[in-house]
């Protein structure tokens, strides 16, 4: 009889040494122009499910050239978050779109992918009372039919 040799087995036991909570996230999407009824012009930027956390993020082994080039663009997503709070977001590469001429209740998309850097909200900081979307629910509870 044949027999193999066994691979070891995986361990899929979990890490102990958990990371901390991100407070910075970096996502990567399209930008959306929209003009209301009034012809006010507002955008909405539409990421990826899920983003970067960067100030969890550790810097890349080596030292080779690209190696430091990634390390540094990591320092400067980083370097400017230091001026968002929390709850607050800024869209990296954005035009100036003061100017933009658009008709009213229409929506465009800019060109090209944009960066947001954002800087999670304190749990504590926004009070339920005023979530629009728990409002709506409260008067719609999911009930069981037997």
């Amino acid at each position: 009889m044949l027999q193999f040799a066994q691979k070891n087995p995986v361990d899929n036991s979990t890490n102990t040494d958990a990371l901390p909570a991100a407070e910075v996230w970096a996502n990567i999407g399209r930008v959306m122009v929209n003009s209301d009824d009034k012809g006010e012009i507002s955008t909405t930027f539409i990421g990826l499910p899920y983003g970067l956390p960067i100030d969890t993020m550790k810097q890349m082994r080596g030292t080779g050239y690209l190696a430091q080039a990634k390390n540094a663009l990591l320092d400067e997503v980083a370097t400017a978050a230091n001026d968002i709070s929390a709850g607050e977001e800024v869209i990296l590469g954005l035009p100036d779109i003061s100017e933009l001429k658009m008709p009213k209740n229409d929506t465009a998309v800019l060109d090209g992918l944009f960066i947001q850097i954002r800087r999670v909200n304190d749990a504590t900081s926004r009070p339920t009372s005023d979530n629009p979307f728990l409002a709506a629910m409260a008067g719609n509870r999911l009930s069981v039919v037997k």
